[in-house]
């Protein structure tokens, strides 16, 4: 599932969620673009769909993410608090410096358990 027509940030650049239901319970979110302030309400959205009772493990994709401002990590966050309260899982694949220097910054990558690949988190789900 693509957004339609999505929104843009301040330099407009798009950002694009892609949804894949990997079994049942596993879903993976392929996110493209920058997240920031005009464009994290729709990684919101996107996270809290897919965070349903049924849910054991979400992995997010950020690889292909270019920015990763405040909002979007407000976002990430809360959705890793929602889906624990649910007892499902947030995995975060992540490995360029946009994603990872302000999660480390902001002391937040200690919440998360970050993979290089997809694969490799699929693999620790139990995938």
């Amino acid at each position: 599932m693509q957004t339609p027509n999505p929104p843009t940030g301040p330099t407009g650049q798009q950002i694009g969620v892609v949804v894949d239901r990997v079994a049942d319970d596993v879903i993976t979110l392929h996110v493209t673009g920058e997240i920031d302030l005009l464009t994290a309400n729709v990684l919101g959205e996107r996270l809290r769909e897919n965070l349903e009772p049924a849910s054991r493990v979400l992995v997010l994709n950020l690889t292909e993410v270019t920015f990763l401002g405040s909002a979007g990590l407000a976002e990430i966050v809360s959705a890793s608090q929602t889906g624990a309260d649910q007892g499902a899982k947030l995995l975060l694949v992540a490995t360029n410096r946009a994603v990872l220097r302000p999660l480390e910054v902001t002391g937040l990558l200690s919440l998360f358990t970050v993979y290089d690949t997809v694969d490799a988190a699929l693999a620790d789900a139990g995938e």
